[in-house]
């Protein structure tokens, strides 16, 4: 009886170990989706850069990206920002593409950018930061997080 007892335990537990792993197999195979279901925001990204001045001929740019984080939108999303009072750049130092303090993630997209030119003639030495203040809009907020945008241009 004993022999007997201990061959069906072994019997089942080679069936339940082949149907473990069978299950593995196909739990592994499930993708993952990660569905964002939090408020929609819009946020820099990254939120620092740097650039070297460059010359008269060919200034040094930078395009400061931002991302819509939610659904994309079947209309222009045009964001407000503003310059920092605290960056060290003087306003004769850089230029800023577009229309001042606003920027459009255009229809069915999720990145909008600002587009940042360097003066180098009126940059003699040293380091120069621009801040970006996004503020979004009355229907998208700016992240908390990711609001602030830091361009250091050196030498």
């Amino acid at each position: 009886v004993l022999i007997s007892l201990r061959r069906f335990l072994m019997k089942n537990l080679r069936i339940s170990m082949f149907l473990f792993l069978l299950s593995l197999i196909f739990v592994s195979c499930e993708e993952d989706r990660i569905i964002y279901d939090g408020p929609t925001v819009v946020e820099f990204a990254p939120a620092t850069a740097s650039i070297k001045k460059g010359t008269t001929a060919t200034p040094g740019t930078y395009s400061a990206k931002i991302q819509l984080v939610g659904p994309q939108r079947d209309t222009d999303l045009v964001l407000d920002y503003a310059v920092d009072p605290a960056s060290t750049a003087a306003t004769d130092q850089y230029t800023i593409e577009g229309t001042s303090g606003k920027v459009t993630i255009p229809a069915k997209s999720s990145f909008g950018y600002v587009k940042v030119n360097a003066v180098p003639d009126n940059i003699p030495s040293g380091t120069r930061t621009i801040v970006l203040l996004l503020q979004g809009n009355a229907e998208v907020r700016a992240s908390e997080n990711y609001k602030k945008f830091t361009l250091t241009i050196t030498q």
